[in-house]
């Protein structure tokens, strides 16, 4: 599978022609989709769709870190970190297709 960039344009689009629907349809579910996530995340800090992965909400705590050139001690903020994991069927299905186009 070609390593093509996409972006939220593009994913409408494809949104509208597996789901045979209008461009402003498609817009629409990807924003309930969205808001949907980002909800549930924000609400329980966990999100697992069965068949495509997983995302997880955690925080980094805040360190220091040594910088070696001035010598000084720099202090790094805690911040916030969004992970997604794929589900074994979503790797699976994506690995066949890299290796049927190698």
């Amino acid at each position: 599978m070609p390593r093509l960039y996409t972006n939220r344009k593009i994913l409408i689009k494809e949104i509208a022609h597996l789901g045979n629907c209008r461009h402003e349809d498609a817009r629409f579910w990807l924003d309930v989709v969205t808001k949907a996530i980002t909800a549930t995340v924000t609400k329980t800090g966990y999100l697992c769709i069965s068949g495509f992965g997983s995302f997880r909400y955690r925080t980094l705590a805040g360190r220091k870190l040594y910088n070696v050139q001035t010598g000084k001690v720099i202090d790094v903020p805690a911040r916030a970190l969004l992970k997604f994991n794929p589900d074994r069927t979503l790797n699976k299905t994506l690995f066949e297709e890299d290796e049927e186009t190698s």
